[in-house]
C-alpha cells in the first residue's frame, strides 16, 4: 500500500466518523440522555463518543489479533529490536556519528493531521507534538539513540509478552473489552459533574447501553462495565 491509499483509507475513516449516527438511534439516545437530566454540553460529548465507538466497530474491531496472533508480533519486534541494537553496537564510534548526519530528518508528526469540527466539539487526529530529542555525541548521536530506542522497544514487547502470559498459547479470542471500558471511561468523564452516579443496574449502566446501542454494537455494556468498576480510579490514556 502506497502512501496515497494510505492517505485516503484514513480520510475515509474520518469520514466515516464524521457522519451523523442513524437518526432513529441518535434520537434514541437522545431521549435517554433528556431523561437522565444531561444538559445539551453532554449529550454532544456522549454523541460523538458514540461515533467513536461505532468507528471502533467498523474500522478497528475487524483487524483487532488474537492472543497467539499478537504474541507472534511482539515476539517478531522484540527479535528485530535485539538484532538492531546488535547491529548499531557492531558499528565504530565515528561511523554512528556519520550516518546520523547521512539520515534524512525526523519524520515526527508536529501537528494533527486532521480536524473534525461539530456541534460540540473539535476532534484532531493523526498526531500530536513532540519536542525534539538532543542526542549526544557521547552516546554515537542519533544513530546511538535509535540504538537505545531499540533497546527499549524490545523490552517494552517482553513486558507485553509476559502480560499476555497463557493467554498466548492458543488462537483465543480478540480482546475486545478492554477497548469497550476504553470508552466507557470517556463516558465517565462526560458525567462527571452530573447526579448521574457511576455503578451498575442504574442510570450510568442505562447511559453506556444507550451508547452501544446507538453504536452498533452487538451486546450491551454489563460485561465491560464490570472491567470497568474494578479499575476506576486509573488512569485511562485517550489514543
Amino acid at each position: 500500500m502506497d502512501e496515497t491509499e494510505t492517505q485516503s483509507g484514513g480520510q475515509a475513516n474520518l469520514d466515516y466518523l464524521a457522519s451523523p449516527l442513524d437518526t432513529e438511534k441518535r434520537t434514541a439516545l437522545e431521549l435517554v440522555c433528556n431523561d437522565l437530566g444531561l444538559n445539551r454540553e453532554a449529550f454532544e460529548c456522549i454523541e460523538f463518543e458514540a461515533r467513536l465507538l461505532r468507528d471502533f466497530e467498523s474500522h478497528k474491531k475487524p483487524v483487532l489479533q488474537t492472543p497467539r496472533e499478537r504474541v507472534k508480533a511482539f515476539k517478531n519486534v522484540e527479535k528485530l529490536a535485539k538484532e538492531l541494537q546488535a547491529a548499531i553496537n557492531e558499528l565504530g564510534y565515528q561511523d554512528r556519528l556519520l550516518l546520523g548526519e547521512e539520515m534524512a530528518p525526523e519524520a515526527v508528526p508536529s501537528d494533527p493531521h486532521f480536524t473534525i469540527k461539530g456541534p460540540g466539539y473539535l476532534a484532531s487526529f493523526g498526531g500530536v507534538k513532540h519536542h525534539q530529542p538532543t542526542y549526544s555525541i557521547h552516546d554515537g548521536g542519533r544513530v546511538g539513540y535509535v540504538g537505545l530506542e531499540a533497546e527499549k522497544l524490545a523490552e517494552a514487547c517482553n513486558a507485553q509478552l509476559l502480560r499476555i502470559g497463557d493467554h498466548g498459547k492458543s488462537g483465543g479470542r480478540k480482546s475486545v473489552q478492554q477497548h469497550y471500558v476504553w470508552h466507557l471511561s470517556a463516558i465517565k468523564c462526560a458525567v462527571e459533574n452530573t447526579s448521574i452516579k457511576i455503578g451498575r443496574g442504574g442510570s450510568f449502566e442505562r447511559l453506556c447501553n444507550a451508547v452501544f446501542v446507538a453504536a452498533d454494537v452487538p451486546a450491551n455494556s454489563e460485561g465491560a462495565l464490570r472491567i470497568f468498576l474494578k479499575e476506576v480510579g486509573t488512569d485511562f490514556e485517550r489514543f
